[in-house]
C-alpha cells in the first residue's frame, strides 16, 4: 500500500508556510520557527518512511503486521493486526491509538459485499454482442464462431 499526501498533510503545510511568512517580520523569530519546522518534518519523515518500509508496528503484539482495511473521509483509519488480530483506528495526524474492537467500528472491518467474487465469472449472456459494431463487435463474434463453449481453464 503506497502512503498518499492527503488533503489534511496539505493544510498542514500551508499553516506552517503561513507561520514562516509571518515570522519575517523578526529574524530571530524566523530562525527559531524554521528551526522548528524543520525538525518537524525530519520526525514526520522519518516515522512515514520506516512505517512505508517495515510496516505499522501492532501496540499489542509489537508486530509489524498492522494493515489499513478503511478510513474515513477527513476521520479515522481503521487498522487491524494480522498476528493478533486486534483492531485500532487513528486520525491521521495523531500518534495514539484507540481500540477500534466495539460494536461501533465493526462495520469497518466487513468484507465489502462482492469482495473477492469474480464480476466475470457468469459468462456473457446469449446474444449480447448484437448490439455490438465496429472492431470490438467483429473480435468478439469471431472469437464466439471459433470458439462456441464456454472457456476452458486456463
Amino acid at each position: 500500500m503506497r502512503p498518499r499526501f492527503t488533503i489534511g498533510q496539505g493544510m498542514v503545510l500551508v499553516a506552517l508556510l503561513a507561520l514562516a511568512l509571518a515570522a519575517r517580520t523578526s529574524p530571530s523569530a524566523f530562525v527559531v520557527l524554521f528551526t522548528l519546522q524543520a525538525f518537524a518534518a525530519i520526525v514526520l519523515g522519518v516515522n512515514a518512511a520506516i512505517s512505508a518500509s517495515l510496516g505499522i508496528r501492532c501496540p499489542t503484539c509489537g508486530k509489524r503486521t498492522l494493515r489499513r482495511r478503511s478510513a474515513e473521509a477527513f476521520g479515522y483509519r481503521f487498522y487491524d493486526c494480522g498476528e493478533c488480530g486486534a483492531r485500532y483506528k487513528r486520525l491521521p495526524l495523531e500518534f495514539a491509538w484507540h481500540d477500534a474492537s466495539g460494536l461501533v467500528d465493526a462495520d469497518r472491518f466487513r468484507p465489502r459485499a462482492g469482495a473477492g467474487a469474480d464480476p466475470w465469472g457468469g459468462g456473457p449472456s446469449a446474444g449480447a454482442d448484437t448490439g455490438l459494431a465496429g472492431t470490438t463487435g467483429d473480435l468478439l463474434r469471431n472469437q464466439r464462431r471459433r470458439r462456441p463453449g464456454p472457456p476452458g481453464p486456463a
